[in-house]
């Protein structure tokens, strides 16, 4: 009887508690590596609510100077077509931050979705090991019960 509960596939146990460990730490490290991506994601969503607040404050600005002629006293104000010029390349190099954020926004969601699977398939790996243990020990109850219910001595 001793040797049953002490004994029985010992080694398969005990490689069981190892192979668990593995993932255990393989899944708090893809955890980490998620928090990771997704504080990422936070940083390129407050860059792109700012660059959003600089295009309507540069909208608003060519708003304003679009009220005011580019020709004054019969002659071209080089000066004010300057300054349309760089608030439109301005709003353009804005407008392609933007669109530059959200791209990066969709590789940080494909490699969050990537993070997620890894993990998923790492759980599943988790529970065969424990239903893989838990037929070892049911497979030990077993044993013992047929031990237990031999008559001594035989």
């Amino acid at each position: 009887m001793h040797d049953t509960l002490v004994n029985y596939k010992r080694n398969v146990i005990a490689e069981q508690k190892v192979n668990v460990g593995v993932v255990q730490r393989e899944l708090e490290h893809l955890g980490q590596q998620r928090e990771a991506v997704e504080g990422e994601r936070g940083r390129l969503d407050e860059e792109i609510t700012e660059k959003q607040s600089d295009v309507q404050r540069v909208e608003e600005a060519i708003r304003v100077h679009s009220r005011v002629s580019t020709v004054q006293d019969g002659r071209i104000n080089v000066a004010h077509s300057k300054k349309k010029r760089r608030l439109d390349d301005e709003l353009d190099s804005l407008l392609e931050g933007i669109e530059s954020r959200r791209s990066q926004i969709g590789i940080v969601n494909d490699k969050i979705r990537e993070i997620d699977e890894q993990c998923k398939n790492r759980e599943d790996n988790l529970k065969d090991l424990e239903r893989q243990l838990v037929e070892v020990l049911v497979e030990q109850q077993r044993r013992l019960l047929v031990t237990l219910t031999q008559p001594l001595g035989v």
